[in-house]
């Protein structure tokens, strides 16, 4: 069973993950077969343009969302998309190491971008469908005690504000 929460997109407007494994990191480097490695994850997050799966055209849910994000912003967009693309190939990688009969539970939230929420659920679900995985069910999840305010301003323009985020997905598979 495989039991996480990824990032939610982009490191650069997310949550530093680095700073929140790095404890962990530090008590499994020996477990680290490849030789100590200098990965900063909060300056390199898994969306480094690189090759694009041909395999994440098959997403209309992402394919959707993506066209709504270049229509506010053509760079954005390309770093969502460079995101997914290396989420894609993270799942494809937690697919190859489950044994038969395993589950995936992920927790995931709909964050914005570019005023457009991202149904991150929703694109990790069509993921793990793709890969040959069986879906089981997404729970809705409230985030009762967070830390981030229920509303910012995204566009630093004083006075408009959106929501943000108010619930996490628990998106489950089985092999």
């Amino acid at each position: 069973m495989v039991i996480t929460s990824p990032p939610y997109g982009d490191s650069r407007t997310t949550v530093a993950y680095g700073e929140y494994s790095s404890f962990g990191l530090e008590w499994t480097s020996d477990l680290n077969s490849f030789g100590q490695i200098d990965y900063k994850i909060d300056q390199e997050s898994i969306g480094k343009v690189g090759e694009i799966n041909p395999n994440i055209q098959n997403s209309e849910i992402l394919q959707n969302t993506l066209e709504k994000i270049k229509l506010n912003n053509d760079k954005r967009a390309k770093d969502v998309l460079h995101f997914f693309n290396g989420y894609l190939n993270a799942l494809k990688n937690v697919v190859k190491n489950l044994n038969e009969n395993g589950r995936v539970c992920f927790v995931v939230g709909n964050r914005t971008v570019g005023g457009v929420q991202i149904p991150m659920d929703q694109i990790t679900a069509d993921f793990f469908a793709m890969l040959g995985l069986n879906f089981k069910n997404i729970f809705v999840r409230d985030i009762l005690n967070k830390v981030m305010p229920l509303k910012n301003s995204p566009t630093n323009k004083s006075g408009v504000t959106k929501k943000t985020m108010l619930n996490e997905y628990i998106v489950i598979f089985r092999k």
